[in-house]
């Protein structure tokens, strides 16, 4: 997802003048996970039989006996169609699923809830899906802000960062969930919603900081698709003052 400041503006384009329901996934998925779930989702919708009665399938899901895989199958079917009990049928099974399921039911539900949705109040339906999910309408975004002289933030500087970003997030009507000082970064995890200028609010925050004696980095670096470590944060940079072609993940982090 290409990082602006009307991300807003934007989704209201793509439905046009027609209201939309705007759904955004609120569980934590890797995103290489979800795009192999849409990826055999469209597969799948193409070989279905609309005439079958899947239900009969379903027991399939509780059996040690069938593979991974193809309980995916079977879950991208159920979530194929506008059927409350097919749903009923996912909801109950996420409950005891195995770990390595429980986000695939996650992605079959939120898509077979937009399905019955969009029947229900003949509405148009939007699908927002992070790494980072979200919280309501709100995007959860993790911001690294980068200290000037390349060392540790002092306790003073580490108390005005929360105060402040804790102050503007807030105003925004969003939520700081978590800030975390290591090495010469600031790692802050927090939740915006979706019509507001993300990058504006945080420069603004930043330009605020910096007014108490310029020590953090006027670009800062923030992802929608993970939380990354100290490590992953490091060779990033490094890779920018290499020139090289930065891609993380999905490419979705970026400088700002």
């Amino acid at each position: 997802m290409e990082q602006n400041d009307n991300l807003f503006d934007k989704l209201k384009q793509m439905v046009g003048q027609n209201e939309a329901n705007i759904n955004i996934l609120q569980e934590q998925i890797d995103v290489k996970l979800q795009m192999a779930y849409f990826k055999l989702a469209k597969i799948i919708k193409k070989q279905i039989d609309k005439e079958k009665d899947y239900l009969q399938e379903v027991e399939k899901l509780y059996d040690p006996e069938i593979t991974i895989e193809e309980k995916k199958k079977l879950i991208c079917i159920l979530a194929s169609f506008e059927n409350v009990s097919y749903y009923r049928s996912l909801e109950k099974f996420k409950e005891m699923a195995d770990e390595e399921l429980k986000p695939w039911v996650t992605l079959g539900l939120q898509e077979s809830r937009m399905m019955l949705e969009s029947s229900l109040l003949d509405e148009k339906q939007l699908f927002i899906s992070t790494g980072l999910g979200g919280k309501g309408t709100n995007l959860r975004y993790f911001v690294v802000l980068i200290n000037n002289k390349e060392e540790h933030y002092n306790e003073t500087q580490q108390n005005l960062i929360k105060q402040e970003f804790q102050y503007s997030i807030n105003k925004h009507g969003g939520e700081l969930e978590e800030t975390i000082f290591d090495d010469k970064f600031a790692k802050i995890t927090c939740l915006l919603p979706i019509e507001k200028p993300v990058q504006e609010i945080l420069s603004k925050t930043t330009k605020e900081c910096n007014s108490f004696g310029d020590f953090i980095n006027e670009n800062f670096l923030i992802t929608n698709v993970k939380k990354m470590s100290t490590a992953e944060i490091q060779d990033f940079l490094d890779k920018q003052d290499n020139g090289n072609q930065l891609e993380i993940d999905d490419d979705e982090t970026e400088q700002l």
